[in-house]
């Protein structure tokens, strides 16, 4: 989930690297990103032509990618043999970057660290399911991508209705 932390450490880090300003631009204008951002995709896009030779750019955008990687949004992936260097994002691509652009995604949370009765440590969600409806949660620091599967499948087990329903 995009957090506001996750698009605040990202916007900082546009404004103290103007290189990595230029890759946001860029994605901006993709059509549809993927889930898997390849280095050298980037590295001979006309529009990054600016950065510098082709071993700038590519030292740039790898920079920007293991970046992205500090905050959360995905995992910078070096390349063995015939694949390629990549980011593999962990959150929906097109949401990230339009919020890191300025504009609001409607499925975003906010978190809250949160000491329980018994003194261990949490994290406070909130999660704007619809744009009239904000889930809270309250999660572990420690959770676990086990743990986070099962939550998953609590959820799905939680509508009575099998078929997709559009709201207003």
């Amino acid at each position: 989930m995009i957090s506001d932390e996750m698009i605040g450490a990202a916007r900082a880090l546009n404004d103290k690297n103007p290189d990595f300003s230029a890759i946001w631009e860029t994605l901006q204008k993709k059509q549809k990103p993927r889930s898997e951002l390849a280095v050298d995709s980037l590295t001979v896009d006309p529009a990054l032509k600016g950065l510098g030779s082709e071993v700038l750019r590519r030292r740039a955008i790898v920079s920007w990618m293991k970046s992205l990687e500090s905050v959360g949004a995905g995992r910078f992936v070096v390349g063995r043999g015939s694949k390629q260097s990549r980011f593999r994002w962990a959150i929906p691509p097109r949401a990230f970057i339009a919020a890191v652009a300025g504009e609001q995604p409607t499925n975003t949370t906010k978190s809250k660290p949160f000491l329980d009765e018994e003194g261990g440590q949490g994290i406070r969600h909130e999660f704007r399911l619809r744009p009239d409806f904000v889930v809270e949660l309250t999660l572990p620091t420690d959770l676990s991508s086990f743990e986070a599967s099962r939550l998953a499948a609590f959820v799905q087990t939680l509508p009575f209705s099998a078929k997709e329903e559009s709201r207003p």
